[in-house]
């Protein structure tokens, strides 16, 4: 582990000089690990708190979590230090690995206290039909919460829409082109929710019915179980026990040869791993060292790869890991991305990229960034916490 600490003070220079950069490749280099991985996520916990609201509909059903946009491209593994597109640097796949574990030591570092306060961002890529052509939007969506460390029904949510925009450049053209609408519908269903997106926000607003939601201890999101807080402070920090906590044993599925089977079947993957269990964890107020032991389980899990230095949708510099899932509606295959912090651990943002689909019904182009989730903001405080601020 202390090379692992060099590799992690290494990170904490910024960016990397030559000398940095020759000593951090000698010391990856030398920490080299056979077992290399994929990985990927996208944050389904916190979309379940807020399911109540109208919005939620059309992230639930066709996205799964919910979100989009932004591009980060599926990074391909190369030799160390090639450039990648989008502002990513691949490298080797041992190299790439052990800045990821580099990334947990720096958390294991991280202090907690009394609240976990979190602000975060979820966007999605919407189809919208038009007689002068289809283009695609991004509605998003943020939410404010904090919630207390040591026990249970203490917390309060927050949350507000952003303004639905064209997702690109050419999505823009497409739209001045049918008459720049300022309402968009639910692809899946426009009549019922015709008017379900909005070129106008709406402001910050606390439903009074998530405050304490927490009342009954802390809900794993997709794995159907609450712990109480001390049970959640007490999670093990070696990553194999601690999988086995967030692992719910589950029957394989029987092959199906019939196209709507499919279409509905529940995603695999290494990738859907990674979906359940971020959103198995997202948003708790876990323990430095517990986060730390996530991300080491998330590294060593087979078919989850790490790809290297990226750019998070936000444009923040992160590590990754990156895995493939397939199935759930359209039985598509999407690349699924969790992105870290190299120098505190955090959570910076997981990314959905489409591959393929067999029924491509929201016509998405391969290398789209259906859905993304980034937490802008995570810090813990000794205070109790108030409101967001208005802006």
């Amino acid at each position: 582990m202390d090379e692992l600490r060099m590799v992690a003070e290494l990170l904490d220079e910024g960016g990397p000089s030559p000398r940095v950069t020759a000593a951090g490749r000698e010391g990856l280099h030398r920490l080299a690990h056979p077992a290399v991985d994929e990985v990927g996520t996208r944050r389904a916990g916190r979309l379940g708190r807020l399911a109540r609201r109208p919005f939620r509909i059309g992230l639930g059903l066709g996205l799964v979590a919910a979100a989009a946009a932004t591009a980060v491209a599926i990074a391909a593994l190369g030799p160390g230090g090639v450039p990648g597109t989008g502002g990513e640097v691949t490298l080797r796949a041992d190299g790439a690995k052990q800045m990821v574990l580099a990334a947990a030591t720096q958390a294991e570092r991280q202090t907690d206290d009394r609240y976990l306060v979190t602000h975060s961002r979820d966007c999605h890529a919407e189809p919208v039909r038009a007689k002068t052509g289809n283009y695609f939007v991004q509605p998003c969506w943020e939410m404010w919460r904090w919630q207390a460390r040591d026990r249970a029904n203490d917390s309060a949510i927050w949350s507000r829409d952003l303004p639905a925009r064209p997702q690109t450049a050419e999505d823009e053209k497409l739209w001045k082109r049918a008459g720049s609408p300022t309402t968009f519908p639910y692809h899946d269903d426009p009549k019922a929710l015709p008017k379900l997106y909005r070129t106008k926000p709406t402001p910050w607003k606390e439903d009074p019915s998530d405050r304490n939601e927490n009342e009954k201890g802390f809900f794993l999101m997709g794995l159907g179980r609450t712990i109480t807080a001390q049970e959640l402070q007490n999670l093990p920090t070696d990553p194999k026990e601690l999988e086995k906590i967030l692992t719910r044993p589950e029957r394989a599925p029987k092959p199906s040869t019939n196209p709507r089977a499919r279409r509905h079947s529940k995603p695999t993957g290494p990738g859907q791993k990674i979906v359940e269990m971020g959103s198995a964890v997202s948003g708790l107020p876990l323990p430095p060292k517990v986060w730390a032991a996530f991300i080491r389980m998330l590294a060593d899990t087979p078919g989850i790869q790490a790809v290297g230095r990226v750019t998070d949708p936000l444009g923040r510099p992160g590590v990754a890991l990156e895995a493939a899932r397939t199935g759930g509606p359209m039985n598509k295959t999407s690349m699924e991305r969790i992105i870290f912090d190299p120098k505190t651990g955090a959570l910076l943002a997981e990314v959905s990229t489409f591959v393929k689909a067999e029924d491509n019904e929201r016509n998405y182009r391969p290398g789209t960034v259906t859905s993304y989730s980034a937490n802008i903001e995570t810090r813990w405080t000794g205070s109790r916490p108030t409101s967001p601020k208005r802006d």
